[in-house]
């Protein structure tokens, strides 16, 4: 099966990891940014990323993962450099396929030049392992309710932005995503 990557993708990727990038993130250092919380509290969508991404040192920096959706190729290398890993993943359907950038505490999926899925191991208060009953005592209820998910409202941008909660047959969260849902 062909993957359609686009030619931008294929060189940036190259081009990438033939000649480096430049990674500044100094712009994030010391600000903050109101999240949105599904339960309208303080728990922002945030993950603690490395800064050991790109080659830059270990210290930690909070980043607001809602903000990550919809952003392009350029901006992504700007700010994290060329990402610990890339890999495919099959959807249902060959138009479903996604590229993923993986990067110290987060994912993420690409349609064409766009992100259009953020995963994570922790946002909102919430992390892998914590029981159903945790999320649904922190997030409130769900707009969607599903065998193994629940999917949360999120304040929208310049698109609608949603939070799907995964569960494992035990009910403990196996999946953490802020994603588009008109994708």
């Amino acid at each position: 099966m062909k993957w359609n990557f686009g030619k931008s993708l294929h060189l940036l990727l190259w081009g990438s990891f033939l000649f480096g990038s430049v990674v500044n993130l100094s712009a994030q250092q010391g600000t903050t940014q109101e999240g949105n919380s599904p339960k309208g509290k303080d728990a922002r969508g945030t993950a603690v990323v490395s800064k050991e991404v790109g080659g830059l040192d270990s210290q930690t920096m909070p980043l607001n993962l809602e903000d990550l959706v919809g952003i392009d190729l350029k901006e992504a290398f700007n700010r994290f450099g060329v990402p610990l890993s890339v890999y495919p993943v099959r959807g249902p359907e060959s138009w479903q396929d996604d590229v993923v950038f993986s990067y110290g505490g987060f994912d993420l999926y690409w349609y064409k030049d766009r992100v259009w899925q953020v995963g994570t191991s922790r946002a909102y208060g919430i992390q892998k392992g914590d029981t159903k009953e945790r999320v649904l005592a922190l997030l409130g209820e769900p707009i969607i309710i599903m065998d193994n998910a629940l999917v949360y409202a999120l304040t929208p941008k310049a698109w609608p932005l949603r939070l799907r909660v995964g569960f494992s047959a035990q009910n403990q969260v196996e999946s953490i995503y802020i994603y588009r849902p008109d994708f």
